[in-house]
């Protein structure tokens, strides 16, 4: 299974996706309950832009590997994607224990929790991000989402123009 999966990687790395898929089913008939192959499955069905077969195999990684912790962001990540956000919260939250420092899984969770309606808990999340890495834009421009939605304009703008010092193309 090992074998298949390292040759999945490989097919990936060069472009040729449907022979990585190939390879990863195979590995999961030697290995069903190999969670890193489900895992490595779930991230060639997103670069095909195929989200609910990528959830599947993401969510068999956390099955498999209640604590592979990229299976459960980007379970998290592709929930919230298919505008699940109430059932991407606890993926995305348990995957920050795992990674507390990934500064791009806090942004995930303050976008789910801003989807919901739960700024504080958003502002939070984005805060944080913003503490772990203070050049991630997207961050700066969910914060601004955040706090327009409070009706807090001078900080909303204060936001929007730091994530387009980082990246002026973020406006268009």
């Amino acid at each position: 299974a090992r074998c298949y999966n390292i040759l999945g990687i490989l097919w990936t790395e060069q472009g040729r996706l449907d022979d990585a898929i190939a390879a990863y089913r195979q590995a999961l008939v030697q290995d069903p309950g190999y969670a890193t192959a489900h895992y490595n499955l779930g991230n060639v069905y997103l670069a095909k832009e195929e989200i609910g077969a990528a959830a599947d195999c993401f969510r068999r990684a956390v099955d498999s590997d209640p604590e592979h912790a990229r299976a459960l962001a980007a379970l998290g990540q592709v929930l919230k994607t298919l505008e699940r956000a109430e059932d991407a919260v606890p993926f995305l939250e348990r995957a920050i224990i795992l990674l507390p420092e990934d500064a791009d899984l806090h942004c995930d969770l303050g976008n789910a929790l801003q989807t919901l309606g739960q700024l504080p808990g958003a502002n939070a999340a984005y805060k944080r991000s913003l503490q772990l890495n203070p050049k991630l834009s997207r961050a700066w421009y969910s914060a601004g989402c955040a706090e327009n939605s409070r009706k807090e304009y001078a900080a909303a703008i204060a936001c929007f123009r730091s994530a387009l010092e980082i990246d002026p193309e973020a406006g268009n």
